[in-house]
């Protein structure tokens, strides 16, 4: 085949893409018009008779038969020269389905092969089954097929199928195969991997039957399947005891199985087989993990120092120690910069733990140098050249953290204008809108309402959609806190006829229309709420009060306040809102029990100012004026509480 391409690319050299361990060539169309049928007949022919390329010959195993081939038909040969063609022209799909038809028909040896490494390589699970098991048919001594076809059945979920050619290879393999792309899952140890943090890939044997077993145990596979499979191999292990790879396959199994003693015994036996077999401590350590977590902490801190290139495991107890430990947290991370210094995931967990620590100005300057796409980090090691710097591969969304912790640094040194500088720079991410509403409220303060509107308008016309329902709230609790309520009521219309399902956005406009006294419209919008979700506790809560509060409707109302509070409980302000309802019902005793109940779960002036009323109401005048003192105390220019003063003519007694 190899020689076939040198021919037709003899004169250009165009873009190569490897398929397994074969190739596909770009060729230009002029290229093909000066190769003869014949020329193409003799090359193809030649994949009836010749053995792959890649194929790793054991010397116990008997040699290969090989049968007489009749030589291609013109229809055989014209189909896989249209399948070459389309995968010059990146057709692939055109290609494989035209090898595998010829692969099928002819039960050709390297056709197959190529079928088999071209629906692997375009991740077809389906085929990439059908043509291993076919080549491993084909040619059942070629330690490669054995090896695709095992992990096309496992990948599937035929275990047992895959076991047996794992078996066969264990049997007859004394060297280790390369595996095919994509062969295997890599074993996932560790729930806390980072992408950006490098080791070498988990390497499996050239049996498979530690990657097999990994495969069945990440699985959905049934409890049955696992201890029919463990009884397969604890033959093998008895078989083959020097055979560390299979002493760890045998651990991984026990694992799921809740056999954790034997499994941790296993784990270990692999590690006395083979020293620096990483795998097997950290199987280990997820043996203990389920067995006791302090003791696998202080194990994996040894392993640690075993293996102190191990960035994964490193970054693991790095981590760990994050729960109960952070200093001991900052020094492994700090370890983990020096072998990775432009990692951008290990220098924001190392910002975010000196902010744990409230060491602000270490965190700041650590966060400073991802507020950049690529930025200098300082070198803070006495080692290192005071004038060298590392570059930074921060990510968007690494960045917009930085800045919206640097903003919170800002204010935590009462720097409110710094603060308000690093929060407009977070761009939409999950940080976002905390950052913008921070820096809104900031402006707020400072007597910035005009920046703070241009801020939000600037984001109104260049956010994506997914941002657009936040930014109307915001601008819109931006109007109503200058007092601008047609405005905040335009804004909140606005973005509920682009989205007239947003609870948020309907809620918003309900509080509106109580504030302008139109409970009308603002019975609507909360009933809209409730026709899309009739459990949505704030607006049961608020619709039942606005009809207590009018002293209309008092069941009613009740009964949402009493849905709200069963799907809420123990929520202040509902316990609230059923205070008041059955005050406005005449049940005083009741109304009682329920407003100091929420008042001592949250002191609000509010609450008070409704406590106060009913006492006094009662005839308990004195606990009243108390509880109206207490309100008073929480917010001095309580409006809730001086309305009932007013109400009582008590502003002289208060």
């Amino acid at each position: 085949m190899s020689n076939f391409f040198a021919y037709i690319t003899a004169a250009k050299q165009p873009r190569k893409v490897s398929i397994g361990s074969l190739a596909i060539r770009r060729l230009p169309m002029t290229s093909l018009s000066i190769v003869s049928l014949s020329v193409l007949s003799l090359w193809i022919a030649g994949c009836a008779s010749q053995l792959p390329a890649k194929t790793v010959h054991i010397e116990t195993a008997p040699p290969p038969i090989v049968e007489p081939v009749e030589p291609f038909s013109t229809e055989t040969l014209y189909s896989l020269m249209v399948a070459e063609l389309a995968g010059s022209r990146d057709r692939l799909d055109i290609m494989l389905s035209n090898y595998i038809k010829q692969a099928i028909d002819t039960q050709d040896v390297g056709v197959t092969e190529r079928a088999a490494h071209l629906a692997n390589f375009v991740r077809d699970s389906e085929a990439t089954l059908q043509m291993a098991n076919q080549w491993a048919a084909l040619a059942p001594h070629n330690t490669q097929a054995r090896y695709m076809a095992m992990a096309a059945l496992s990948d599937a979920g035929r275990y047992f199928e895959a076991f047996e050619h794992g078996r066969y290879l264990l049997n007859h393999s004394a060297q280790a195969i390369q595996a095919p792309k994509k062969a295997h899952d890599t074993q996932t140890e560790s729930a806390h991997s980072s992408p950006s943090v490098t080791e070498p890939t988990p390497q499996y044997s050239a049996h498979g039957l530690d990657a097999l077993a990994v495969k069945a145990t990440n699985s959905d596979a049934s409890q049955e399947t696992l201890e029919a499979l463990l009884k397969l191999y604890t033959p093998l292990r008895e078989q083959y005891p020097q055979e560390a790879e299979l002493a760890l396959a045998v651990s991984f199994l026990e694992y799921p199985l809740d056999r954790l003693p034997q499994a941790l015994a296993n784990a270990k036996s692999a590690q006395k087989l083979r020293a620096d077999y990483q795998q097997a401590y950290i199987q280990e350590l997820r043996v203990l993990g389920a067995q006791n977590p302090e003791i696998a902490q202080k194990r994996l801190g040894e392993i640690v120092q075993r293996f102190p290139n191990n960035q994964r495991l490193r970054l693991q107890y790095a981590r760990n120690l994050t729960q109960n430990d952070l200093s001991g947290a900052t020094v492994q991370f700090e370890e983990l910069l020096k072998q990775a210094p432009g990692d951008g995931n290990i220098q924001l967990a190392l910002a975010l733990t000196y902010y744990q620590l409230d060491n602000l100005d270490a965190a700041k300057m650590h966060f400073t140098p991802l507020t950049s796409l690529t930025s200098a980090r300082p070198q803070a090691h006495a080692d290192t050249e005071p004038d060298m710097v590392s570059l930074i591969a921060a990510t968007p969304a690494q960045t917009a953290t930085a800045y919206y912790y640097l903003g919170k640094i800002a204010q935590q040194q009462d720097a409110p204008l710094e603060a308000i500088e690093y929060y407009v720079r977070v761009l939409p991410s999950k940080e976002f809108f905390p950052a913008l509403a921070q820096a809104v409220s900031l402006m707020h303060q400072h007597q910035q309402q005009q920046a703070a509107l241009q801020l939000l308008l600037g984001h109104q016309l260049t956010a994506d959609e997914g941002y657009q329902e936040g930014i109307h709230l915001l601008l819109a609790d931006h109007y109503r806190s200058q007092g601008l309520l047609d405005q905040a009521k335009q804004t909140l219309s606005d973005a509920i006829q682009q989205f007239p399902r947003s609870q948020h956005l309907l809620f918003n406009r309900a509080m509106i229309f109580v504030t302008l006294n139109n409970m009308v419209l603002a019975e609507n919008d909360l009933q809209t709420i409730l026709a899309i979700n009739p459990d949505n506790t704030d607006a049961l809560n608020t619709l039942g009060y606005i009809l207590v509060d009018a002293n209309t409707r008092l069941e009613e109302g009740k009964s949402y306040i009493e849905r709200s509070l069963n799907l809420a409980p123990n929520n202040p302000a509902t316990i609230d809102s059923l205070g008041w309802a059955y005050y406005r019902l005449g049940q005083y005793a009741k109304a009682t029990a329920l407003l100091k109940q929420a008042l001592k779960l949250m002191p609000s002036d509010e609450i008070a100012a409704h406590l106060g009323e009913v006492l006094w109401v009662s005839g308990q005048k004195d606990s009243a004026l108390a509880v109206w003192k207490q309100g008073l105390a929480l917010n001095p220019r309580s409006a809730h509480i001086h309305q009932r003063l007013k109400e009582f003519n008590l502003l002289s007694e208060s």
